[in-house]
């Protein structure tokens, strides 16, 4: 298999981006949120929107193409929770040195890692390339929703248990409304939501 590497905020079990460094240019890599699409490496880096295969096919490492068959759908599951329907510990959007500390009722309370320490998700560490991946969207539970960092008037419907949702999950609430992250419903005010990730370029020109 082509080598992988763990991005910050992910357990070291799967890759979480796909890997280019040291692999011959035009050899494709596995998208490892996806095994159904793949990207494509030159001078080391991936393209930045990967291949989806056709209908029925995931992509094969071993012979670079699409194949006939069925794959476990991703390989890469985060340490990070941002949101969560129980009891958890969340990190934060917009400020790595701090998290929420979250009992699964009401309001998650607001902490602060000792000075010069960042939260990775379970613990505040002197590593500040632990720091959890802000734009990256996953799904725990079925039947739930999470926020679209991207967009504070649009959320997630969570279709599957352990997935990364995609753009067909992606709905949007009602003029001057927002989702709420922690009462997960459209709201007319939540000073909580803070748009922290920007549209890629490319998507944002074919709307």
């Amino acid at each position: 298999m082509v080598g992988a590497r763990c991005v910050t905020g992910y357990t070291t079990a799967g890759s979480c981006v796909p890997e280019c460094m040291g692999v011959a240019d035009g050899v494709n890599v596995v998208d490892p949120k996806n095994c159904y699409r793949y990207y494509t490496c030159q001078n080391g880096i991936a393209n930045t929107f990967p291949h989806q295969c056709s209908v029925l096919e995931y992509f094969d490492e071993t012979t670079q193409q699409c194949e006939v068959g069925t794959c476990h759908r991703d390989n890469c599951v985060p340490a990070c929770k941002f949101e969560s329907i129980g009891a958890s510990q969340l990190a934060h959007r917009t400020d790595c040195s701090k998290y929420y500390l979250y009992d699964g009722i009401g309001q998650p309370k607001e902490l602060s890692c000792p000075s010069n320490t960042y939260f990775n998700g379970d613990t505040c560490t002197s590593d500040e390339n632990e720091c959890c991946e802000p734009c990256l969207v996953y799904c725990e539970s079925k039947d739930t929703y999470v926020s679209d960092p991207k967009d504070c008037n649009r959320f997630y419907y969570c279709q599957q248990d352990a997935y990364f949702p995609e753009e067909l999950d992606l709905f949007s609430c009602p003029i001057d409304e927002y989702y709420s992250t922690f009462s997960r419903q459209c709201t007319e005010n939540d000073p909580t939501c803070i748009q922290v990730c920007s549209e890629p370029q490319s998507l944002a020109s074919q709307a």
